[in-house]
């Protein structure tokens, strides 16, 4: 499954990858292919990755020989949007999309950055928090931002906690280790 456009603050990407549906081995039929050999199969499948536009989710299809590698047959097709589950609140939503947010390097040296995957529909805070629970960094993430950079060449050596929130209600919490070389 791809999304076969995604235009974001990095540029624009065509047939992006989503889902193997049947893993990196394929789905193995024990078919001698010959001209005219045709089979039908049924799947569904659940896609559970965040996808940039629902409505352009597309299916690619190939035959290919397991032995050499050859591929007979290949073809592409529209499928249905993205059905999402059950959202009881917007949190929820919220969580999801500030779990999108890459953070590297980890460990960190001088520099962290803050890349979303996809363009924020908000501005998020985050907090990096120490051991103690002491709030030693914050700052925001907008929407637009494609990167942000964070200086920690004052934090000492350690394992601290990196929150990402909405207002006073974190959304989600990532683990940072500091190391500073000086």
């Amino acid at each position: 499954v791809v999304d076969s456009l995604i235009v974001n603050a990095d540029g624009t990407f065509r047939n992006v990858l989503r889902k193997l549906i049947y893993g990196p081995g394929g789905n193995v039929l024990n078919v001698a292919w010959t001209p005219g050999t045709e089979r039908e199969i049924e799947a569904s499948w659940t896609i559970n990755v965040p996808v940039y536009n629902p409505d352009a989710l597309r299916l690619i299809v190939f035959v290919q020989d397991v032995v050499s590698g050859e591929i007979y047959q290949s073809g592409n097709f529209d499928i249905a949007p993205k059905v999402p589950g059950v959202i009881s609140g917007l949190e929820e939503l919220l969580k999801e999309e500030a779990e999108t947010i890459a953070i590297y390097p980890n460990p960190v040296s001088h520099e962290l950055n803050l890349k979303p995957q996809f363009t924020l529909s908000r501005t998020y805070n985050w907090k990096i928090i120490d051991q103690r629970g002491v709030e030693m960094l914050e700052g925001t993430i907008k929407p637009g931002e494609s990167l942000k950079t964070i200086e920690t060449g004052h934090l000492a050596n350690g394992i601290y906690f990196l929150v990402i929130g909405d207002g006073d209600k974190p959304l989600t919490h990532k683990k940072l280790a500091v190391m500073n070389r000086r």
